[in-house]
């Protein structure tokens, strides 16, 4: 162990000296002076771009986006989709924190093979949540089976808490601010920078 600490210190000197002698050379007009720039890696930052999970617990108000689609939908499939749901996610998620709220993104596949449904979930982006399997019998689905039209379909939902436990056992208000059914429906939303839902405060 002294060993090993020795060797750090030697190695600290040496470089204390080699940066010493860097900057006289340079104060001299020797040598240039060298450009030192110091960042701190941010490791909360978000794409403003691109929507990526964000791992974080849940507030006691908060937005979540809920996409329905399947892997048999034809419009599911459109190439445009990834991208016009990957936007509508960015924006609610500025929206929430606009509002200081938390934010997650639901993924449900309307199959029966779970395999061609988490495919299908892969394929449109990144969630924090996903369900699929079963088809309309499948968790997912009968959970949100009042909200469900047709696929694809985003709903933009507002939970409320009810007790003041942040972990699994925290219960919860919830309601549907908006909906929107088919690709084109979507689009044109998110064409609008999907603005705060009517009766969002």
């Amino acid at each position: 162990m002294d060993g090993y600490r020795g060797g750090k210190a030697r190695k600290g000197r040496v470089l204390v000296l080699v940066l010493s002698t860097t900057f006289v050379l340079a104060a001299l007009g020797v040598l240039p002076f060298p450009a030192i720039t110091v960042r701190w890696p941010d490791a909360h930052h978000e794409d403003s771009t691109h929507y990526t999970p964000s791992f974080t617990g849940p507030l006691e108000h908060k937005l979540v986006l809920v996409y329905f689609g399947s892997a048999a939908c034809e419009w599911c499939n459109d190439p445009a989709l990834p991208a016009v749901i990957d936007s509508a996610k960015v924006a609610v998620r500025e929206l929430a924190a606009v509002r200081g709220t938390s934010f997650s993104a639901v993924g449900i596949a309307i199959d029966w093979d779970t395999e061609d449904g988490v495919d299908h979930l892969k394929s449109v982006g990144d969630f924090d949540e996903i369900a699929t399997g079963r088809r309309e019998f499948g968790l997912g689905a009968r959970t949100y089976s009042h909200l469900l039209d047709g696929t694809p379909q985003v709903s933009v939902l507002e939970r409320m808490a009810l007790n003041s436990d942040a972990g699994p056992n925290q219960r919860f208000t919830e309601k549907e601010l908006i909906r929107y059914t088919s690709l084109a429906g979507i689009a044109s939303w998110v064409r609008r920078v999907a603005p705060t839902p009517v009766g969002a405060n």
